[in-house]
């Protein structure tokens, strides 16, 4: 059996240890909270840019009837715009697999610590009625 102190002593670094394991997973739901909408609209982003690109395609490629240096030109400044495009779209897509990360990480540093705050909770309960059984 313990001694009071000893008691004393574990419960008070067990808080400690519960204070700082919940406000982590505090700042993981809100970071959590705050990132899920921007990969929503990243994805959103993303498809709407899909479109616009593809209707971008069916322009250049309406334009093939044309001939000449006009039609060259148009061809040429329309390949520049659609690896533009291109570019745009793979940033798009690397923002999001990167909030996409993040979220996970949180995520999984939330799960880790959430089993270790109900352990701590639960020795704490036991410790302080040890430490009232001392006292009795």
């Amino acid at each position: 059996m313990a001694t009071e102190s000893e008691l004393k002593g574990w419960i008070r670094k067990a808080k400690t240890t519960y204070s700082r394991y919940s406000n982590t997973v505090s700042k993981c739901n809100k970071e959590i909270a705050r990132l899920k909408p921007v990969y929503k609209d990243l994805g959103q982003i993303k498809k709407d840019f899909r479109t616009v690109r593809k209707d971008l395609s069916s322009i250049i490629g309406e334009k093939r009837l044309w001939c000449g240096e006009q039609y060259n030109e148009f061809q040429q400044k329309g390949e520049v715009l659609d690896d533009a495009c291109r570019q745009y779209y793979l940033l798009l897509d690397q923002a999001q697999d990167t909030v996409n990360t993040k979220i996970g990480e949180l995520e999984a540093e939330k799960r880790r610590l959430v089993p270790l705050i109900g352990d701590l909770w639960g020795k704490m309960a036991q410790w302080e009625t040890e430490l009232q059984n001392l006292g009795n």
